[in-house]
């Protein structure tokens, strides 16, 4: 472990040079901690700049995001979180691209470290639950080549054109979605600007009413199918996650042990630094040696495997239209609400209804993308509701264990950590199976409810022209005069 020592020491390191520069390398604590004023660094925590060319921001924010020594200026890029350009608008850019370059592993700042953690959503992807492309690019070697100069690699090696190629499809995708959205939006207004005037007469009312009574009732219908699959789904997630927790309180102890409290691939002499990082980040702690160590994940892992044994999680939110998922069960809302077919007949024999279930439906898109994004949103937050919930219920020991210092401190951090768990063990996974199942619940309840409300919204106003039969509409509030 002596190399995980010379690597903290160094991590240590060049957050002391980045605050006060090498001298403060020769300091002692007290005279670093005196040293009250860096006017270097905001009082904000952020800094603007504007440039003209690409020459003067690269040689302005170096510091902030390059660790090369050899340059002499003070270096902050240790404690910088996060670094945006924004660039003007140009026809040679495509708009609704965002790059991200991911710290490395082991990263010294807390929250860079963090974001490997987090998990990438391509919201509108088809093959969001598999993997993406990742690209390992080589742009100093592209430029050399652009240059004419001397290369090791090929042009297609520095797998920059791949990018360009990837980039664009996305971009395409992207701008062609927009479009049909647009056009969708348009539709949709230009039909209600459409609606006969003559909706007063009793006829065209009885119509409308009768369509009305049709729609709603398909809606409820609909809105009763969801709840219904979705309380399945609920039902396995509960005897699923029972099984889990019943696991999850047998084994901890010893998983907790064997990988995290004493792994038996290493030693004391340099694991105790691992194990206080840990503590100080709240559980969880990701190295360029060692790996990603994670306690609240390793104690929730027999939860994850018993939710997981027969890809119930991921059959209830994937991208396939799984009958089980419930991208099918919107689906099925999209067609069969108001179907192509019954759009068709409208249009050649009753264009004044067409012109309302044409906005109708516009409606129904609108609410379903809407659906979509919350629905992606909220997967993360019910899937990470278990480590998170371990986490919350050992915040405090972690806090306590950080703060344990001298020659006995790694043994003493196990035992408070050992203790913590066999005393929480009754309640801890309990917690963490309800904190989900709520969270699951949640969603339940905001997806049938968004459903019926709004549908029912866009129907009134659609279907009921007089002012007197909107007052009851969600958000309208009527004061009398």
């Amino acid at each position: 472990m002596a190399a995980e020592n010379a690597e903290d020491d160094e991590m240590a390191k060049e957050k002391i040079r980045a605050i006060y520069g090498e001298e403060g390398l020769k300091k002692n604590y007290r005279e670093l901690v005196g040293a009250r004023a860096f006017p270097e660094i905001p009082a904000s925590g952020r800094r603007t700049w504007d440039f003209d060319t690409a020459k003067e921001l690269s040689q302005s924010i170096g510091c902030y995001i390059r660790s090369d020594k050899r340059t002499g200026e003070q270096l902050f890029w240790p404690l910088v979180k996060r670094v945006t350009i924004s660039l003007p608008k140009s026809p040679a850019l495509l708009e609704g691209i965002v790059l991200v370059d991911l710290p490395g592993a082991g990263d010294v700042s807390k929250h860079r470290s963090e974001m490997w953690k987090e998990k990438f959503l391509l919201g509108d992807e088809e093959h969001s639950d598999g993997f993406f492309d990742v690209f390992t690019v080589s742009s100093e070697q592209f430029k050399r080549i652009a240059q004419k100069k001397s290369n090791v690699l090929e042009l297609n090696e520095t797998e920059l054109p791949y990018l360009e190629e990837h980039i664009k499809k996305l971009y395409v995708s992207h701008s062609v979605k927009e479009v049909k959205d647009y056009i969708s939006d348009v539709s949709g207004i230009i039909s209600h600007l459409h609606f006969s005037k003559d909706a007063l007469s009793s006829k065209v009312q009885s119509s409308h009413s009768q369509e009305f009574n049709r729609l709603k009732k398909e809606l409820n219908n609909m809105c009763t199918t969801l709840n219904k699959a979705l309380s399945k789904v609920y039902n396995k997630l509960q005897d699923r996650l029972l099984m889990g927790t019943r696991a999850a309180e047998k084994a901890c102890l010893r998983n907790a042990t064997e990988s995290v409290l004493k792994p038996t691939w290493c030693d004391n002499r340099g694991y105790h630094k691992t194990l206080k990082a840990l503590c100080r980040n709240d559980g969880y702690y990701r190295s360029g040696k060692v790996g990603v160590v994670d306690l609240n994940y390793t104690l929730s892992e027999p939860m994850y495997r018993e939710m997981n044994e027969k890809n119930l999680f991921l059959t209830t939110f994937g991208a396939g239209c799984s009958r089980a998922s419930i991208k099918a069960i919107f689906s099925s809302f999209l067609v069969d609400l108001i179907s192509k077919d019954l759009l068709k007949y409208h249009m050649k024999n009753n264009t004044e209804k067409y012109l309302r279930l044409v906005y109708i439906r516009t409606e129904q898109i609108k609410l379903h993308k809407k659906l979509e994004k919350e629905i992606l949103k909220r997967k993360k937050l019910i899937y990470n509701s278990l480590s998170d919930s371990i986490q919350d219920t050992m915040k405090q020991t972690y806090q306590e264990c950080s703060g344990i210092h001298g020659k006995s401190s790694f043994n003493q951090i196990q035992e408070k950590l050992k203790y913590k768990i066999e005393t929480s063990k009754n309640t801890m996974f309990l917690k963490a199976r309800d904190k989900m199942l709520k969270e699951f619940s949640n969603l339940q309840e905001f997806l049938v409810e968004e459903m019926d409300t709004q549908m029912t919204t866009s129907l009134k106003l659609a279907l009921n022209q007089i002012p007197d039969d909107l007052t009851d509409l969600p958000g309208n509030q009527w004061k009398p005069v």
